[in-house]
């Protein structure tokens, strides 16, 4: 639960200064299911990396970013 709270507060702290959405990796302002795959395309090595990919800021595009963005759209 606090590294759940931590994530958030760095999600909220990058939407306020940076002005990017987390895990919105087209940037069309909205985290779809399309940033989900193109997500996935980064993790495999088929896609350049972003930076508001790293959801958790840990300077790795992995399968915990996916992770997170999973549970996102899922709600929880």
């Amino acid at each position: 639960m606090k590294r759940m709270k931590a994530v958030l507060l760095i999600l909220i702290l990058s939407v306020l200064f940076l002005g990017q959405k987390p895990g919105d990796i087209n940037r069309d302002g909205k985290v779809t299911a399309t940033d989900l795959v193109q997500l996935r395309q980064m993790v495999e090595g088929d896609r350049p990396q972003t930076g508001n990919a790293d959801l958790n800021n840990d300077g790795v595009v992995d399968e915990v970013d996916l992770q997170i963005l999973r549970d996102r759209l899922a709600g929880d």
